[in-house]
């Protein structure tokens, strides 16, 4: 029959801990974010193996000889939100017979976190003021209520920079 190696597996996602973000509140997203995390093994023909959240994920399982590509994803994947960030990690690895293979796999953030800082001189002239921060594919705005959000964005290929525009009310009376 086929010869089969031994897949040694580790996995796990790095969550930025954030300015203003408490123990508690990095646990709980780390937590979320290993709920919802989806591993998908391939070999050469395609998709083989596939688990949704680091714990159903076997720590070590059998494979045929041959090349192998694993990839982890969790968060969101969409272009600008306030939830969550996107994370993503993938290794190549080969199992030859009668072996282990021990391999470890971190996803890491892939989106730009974003918050926003206003000058003071600028609050002073300025109320009911909104800033809107986004890509071509995606924007968030922050409200004067909740500028110390973090906006998770993710850029599209080629694109390096993100745009934004600020708009309020002159102490004057007129819009900006």
């Amino acid at each position: 029959g086929e010869s089969e190696g031994r897949l040694v597996l580790g996995m796990n996602v790095s969550m930025p801990q954030l300015d203003g973000m408490t123990q508690s509140e990095q646990e709980e997203g780390t937590a979320l974010l290993e709920d919802s995390c989806r591993v998908r093994i391939y070999n050469n023909k395609g998709l083989i193996r596939y688990y949704k959240g680091l714990s159903n994920v076997p720590s070590e399982l059998m494979l045929a000889t041959g090349d192998y590509r694993i990839q982890a994803i969790t968060g969101d994947s969409v272009p600008a939100t306030f939830k969550m960030g996107y994370y993503k990690g993938e290794s190549n690895f080969t199992i030859e017979a009668n072996s282990s293979t021990s391999i470890n796999v971190t996803c890491k953030i892939k989106s730009t976190l974003v918050t926003i800082s206003l000058s003071d001189s600028l609050k002073q002239k300025l109320t009911d003021y909104n800033v809107t921060v986004g890509t071509p594919q995606g924007s968030l705005v922050y409200t004067e209520a909740h500028l110390d959000s973090i906006g998770y964005f993710i850029l599209p290929e080629g694109c390096n920079e993100l745009s934004w525009a600020i708009e309020g009310t002159q102490t004057d009376g007129s819009i900006y």
